[in-house]
Parts: structure tokens; C-alpha cells; sequence
């Protein structure tokens, strides 16, 4: 069974932001789970079109190595529904 890579909505104080989350699979007997980013930098696109536009382009990014990641360019659709987690920032103390 090939892993999955799933579009989804962070939804954040400052606005919704979109990235791809790979649930944890396994490479040459070692598990991994990701989002998309680089090192330690998480990538969230500000549109659908923006990451759509990133995944059919770019191969510098820490899935780039994903078993799916090839099919995920070629099948993001900009009507994909997007699986959203909510975000908040910790209320400040007083």
C-alpha cells in the first residue's frame, strides 16, 4: 500500500494557511510522518492555488522523497476539500 499525502487547512489567528501532512509510513525500515516544509521550516500557503502551484513545481522540500509525491502533483485539484485544524494562540495571562 502506498503512503498517503493529505491537503490540509491550518486555520490560524492571522488566517487560514494550507500544506500537505504525510501520515507516518515507512522508507527502508525507518517510520516517518511529516508536513511539508524544509529542516525545520513548516511551509503553509495563504491559498490553494499557492501550494497547488508549489507541489506541481518544487522537488527542495522534505516530501519531495514520498512515495506519493509525484502522484500529488499531478492529482491537487484546487476543489479538494480540506481537513481543518484550528490553531489558537494561548490566551495571555492577567
Amino acid at each position: 500500500m502506498v503512503a498517503a499525502l493529505v491537503p490540509i487547512r491550518l486555520s490560524l489567528s492571522e488566517g487560514d494557511r494550507y500544506t500537505v501532512w504525510a501520515p507516518r509510513w515507512r522508507d527502508a525500515g525507518d517510520e516517518w510522518e511529516a508536513f511539508l516544509g524544509k529542516d525545520d521550516d513548516l511551509y503553509g500557503f495563504e491559498s490553494v492555488a499557492d501550494l497547488v502551484a508549489f507541489v506541481r513545481t518544487d522537488t527542495d522540500n522534505d516530501l519531495a522523497d514520498h512515495p506519493s509525491w509525484e502522484a500529488l502533483g499531478e492529482t491537487v485539484v484546487l476543489s479538494v476539500r480540506f481537513p481543518s485544524i484550528e490553531i489558537a494562540r494561548p490566551a495571555a495571562a492577567g
